[in-house]
């Protein structure tokens, strides 16, 4: 079956892996690359002898994502995600293997860091240690409390 879409190599595409060809053992991330040749090569595994190939109904949806020639890769071994995250989100694209315990890290050629994008990632931070900061209270109320009732039972025992 011919792709329906144009894939180039280093075409980054998700789809939907298709249950009827899923074998269990193996693992299907959604995410495929084209190789040399063209094919799209699931990124669970990368490469090697366990890849997967794209076929049949899983080439029916795909979505292009990017392609490699547009971007370029953050130190593929140590990423930076906090230079990553200063970038707009039309800037950046990941490709994830393993259920997205690894990932590749991409920033698209030419782009700036994008000061929207910086206050907003500073706003969620403030977001968050307000979170923790307020669970902390609540932690520590209880742990008061627990202490009163404790000192209460000492106290009577007396």
């Amino acid at each position: 079956m011919k792709t329906p879409i144009e894939v180039k190599p280093g075409t980054v595409v998700r789809y939907k892996p298709d249950p009827s060809r899923h074998d269990p053992r193996w693992c299907r991330e959604g995410m495929a690359i084209a190789d040399e040749r063209g094919l799209l090569i699931d990124t669970y595994w990368g490469s090697g002898q366990d890849a997967h190939i794209l076929r049949g109904a899983e080439l029916e949806g795909v979505e292009v994502l990017f392609h490699f020639d547009e971007f370029d890769e953050l130190d593929r071994w140590r990423p930076n995600v906090q230079e990553w995250e200063t970038y707009a989100p039309a800037d950046r694209q990941r490709v994830t293997s393993q259920h997205g315990l690894q990932q590749r890290l991409f920033i698209r050629k030419g782009a700036e860091p994008d000061l929207a994008t910086q206050i907003a990632n500073a706003e969620e931070k403030v977001c968050e240690a307000e979170y923790n900061v307020e669970s902390a209270n609540r932690r520590l109320e209880w742990a008061r409390e627990d202490l009163a009732k404790l000192a209460a039972v000492d106290r009577a025992n007396s």
